[in-house]
Parts: C-alpha cells; structure tokens; sequence
C-alpha cells in the first residue's frame, strides 16, 4: 500500500459479521431502555463474513448511523443486516428503522458539520450534528482510495449518474432508508 493511502486510512481484512454482532450489543441496552427493538439479521450459516476496509473508519460510520437510528426512533426498532450480494463476493449492511424520518427539504444539510434537524436552540444533548458529515467524508474517502463513486440526491439522480459513466458495476451502496414520496432507498438500490 503507498504512503498516501496508509495517511488516509489502514486497509485491511475484517470480519463483518463481528463487528455487527460488537457494535448490536453495544447497542442493545441503550434500545432496552428506550422500549425498542434492535435486531441483527445475519445471512444463515454465515461466519467470517469478509470484507477490506479501514475498521475505524468503517465502524465509525456504522455506530454513527445505529447512534442516530436509535437517537430518533421513538417506537418500533431498529433492524441491522448483512446481506451477500449474489453473483459476487461482497456484503452489503442495511440499517433499517422506525424513527420519524427527514424533510425532504433537509436532506441534503444533514451532512453539514454541526447541522442537526430540529436543534435550532444548538442543545448539544442532542448531539453534535457531526455524525452524518463524517459519513460523508468518509465516503469521499473511498474516491481518495481509488473506487468510482457515484451520488445523486435521488435513485433517477443516482442513475443518471450511472448510466454516464457507462453502467459500471456497483460494489456498494449508501443510500437513506425514506427517500421522497412513498421510495424507499431499497427500491433506489433495486432501480
């Protein structure tokens, strides 16, 4: 590995499914407390689900969006899942829950630093608004480690933006679970 990328990052083998399980049971008192449900769905049989990446990074990202799922879901729960891609060797995690959403209209702020949707007052028992940035730099990290990324505010953006490109395989995806109107961002990943 060059030097440039071992400044940005260390890359190297993890297992997902247990750092799934890790950071579920980290988890799972703070959902016992608040009356939620916080489940981990692993594919059956599955064991040394593999995967390179940088683990702080990664797990960072994860924790992020499972402190926020569970932050923002009052009822209900929150689901947690490694899926195989069929037809490749590769993983996708999936972070689904019951929480209120965001406003179309806010989406795309949420990914500024120290911006925190319904936090006009800056209560920083809220949080800090910087989970969601760090996710979006972290995913500008992948570019930096050579991986073509795409994005599009929605699925037709995302498309577009893929068909331009010349429909290259997709290794992954990070995609929000409510989207605008009734899609979801498992029927932007299906499109």
């Amino acid at each position: 590995m060059n030097e440039s990328l071992q400044a940005l990052g260390s890359l190297a083998p993890l297992r997902l499914d247990s750092l799934l399980r890790r950071l579920v049971d980290e988890h799972g008192l703070t959902a016992l407390e608040r009356g939620l449900a916080l489940r981990l769905l692993l594919p059956p049989g599955v064991s040394g689900a593999g995967a390179v990446s940088d683990a702080v990074l990664l797990e960072g990202c994860l924790r992020n969006r499972l402190d926020n799922a569970l932050k923002h879901t009052v009822q209900g729960g929150v689901i947690v899942q490694l899926l195989a891609l069929p037809g490749a060797e590769a993983w996708r995690v999936e972070l689904c829950d019951t929480g209120s959403g965001i406003a179309p209209g806010v989406q795309a702020r949420v990914f500024d630093e120290f911006f925190h949707v319904g936090n006009g007052s800056r209560d920083r028992a809220k949080g800090l608004g910087l989970g969601l940035s760090i996710v979006k730099r972290t995913a500008a990290l992948l570019e930096r480690w050579g991986r073509d990324v795409l994005q599009g505010a929605d699925s037709a953006e995302a498309r577009a933006a893929w068909r331009q490109r010349g429909q290259p395989a997709l290794g992954g995806a990070i995609v929000d679970l409510r989207l605008r109107g009734d899609r979801t961002g498992l029927d932007a990943v299906a499109a």
